[in-house]
């Protein structure tokens, strides 16, 4: 979401030439959506007992520990749970901003720490996070390659958000895929055809993929007239 926010932020801004270069509408698209993925994946697993996403999944699997089944009948048989968990994400919500405020000179200070201290730093906890997971060096050894790779991609001009947002997302596709052939029997069109709220949700992904190539076509040709 928060790559998605910062491209069409980017795409329907003026000034595409400060992204990249602290833009404040590329950090407040940014944030915006950061805050607002665990809201949104969160409605699913509660109204649904869908996750919609990892973290969420772990919060799902603690419920289900303690005996507690979200899905359509969690908001009747588990009312007062579901008010606390609403309050608290309000009440976060509104903590947020003054918290921000209080840490902002302590993010300001961590930005003056000299990039190779920095460098070192992120690099030992990517090094022990990726062998905290499975405990295998071979997985060290495709954090290297990887890195390599995003390294030569960067210098390039090949923009890594593409390959990231796939690497993630492909997996969940993979699945979505699967339940929806097996839900529609096979017929996508007639899925999507038949249910209004499927329908809209693609016609505004194909908006948001098809939009910004056609507004730029259009300040292409209408510089050219110009000229």
């Amino acid at each position: 979401s928060a790559f998605l926010s910062y491209k069409i932020s980017k795409d329907l801004s003026p000034d595409k030439d400060q992204y990249g270069k602290g833009a404040p509408g590329g950090v407040v698209a940014t944030e915006a959506a950061n805050s607002a993925t665990t809201g949104g994946a969160l409605l699913p697993m509660l109204s649904l007992g869908i996750p919609g996403d990892p973290i969420v999944a772990v919060m799902m699997g603690g419920l289900l520990i303690h005996g507690v089944t979200p899905g359509p009948a969690f908001m009747l048989t588990n009312a007062p749970m579901l008010n606390g968990i609403l309050g608290i994400f309000l009440i976060g919500a509104f903590l947020l901003l003054p918290i921000g405020w209080l840490l902002l000179p302590v993010f300001v200070r961590i930005l003056s720490i000299p990039k190779s201290f920095l460098t070192t730093f992120i690099l030992a906890l990517c090094i022990f996070g990726t062998y905290a997971t499975n405990r295998e060096l071979f997985d060290i050894w495709l954090l290297w390659v990887f890195g390599f790779l995003g390294y030569a991609m960067r210098k390039g001009g090949v923009p890594l958000s593409p390959l990231v947002i796939g690497f993630v997302l492909g997996p969940i596709v993979e699945e979505s895929l699967r339940r929806l052939a097996t839900i529609s029997g096979g017929n996508f069109w007639g899925f999507l055809i038949g249910r209004p709220i499927a329908l809209t949700c693609f016609v505004l992904i194909l908006a948001m993929l098809i939009g910004p190539i056609l507004a730029q076509m259009y300040r292409t040709r209408s510089n050219e007239k110009r000229s």
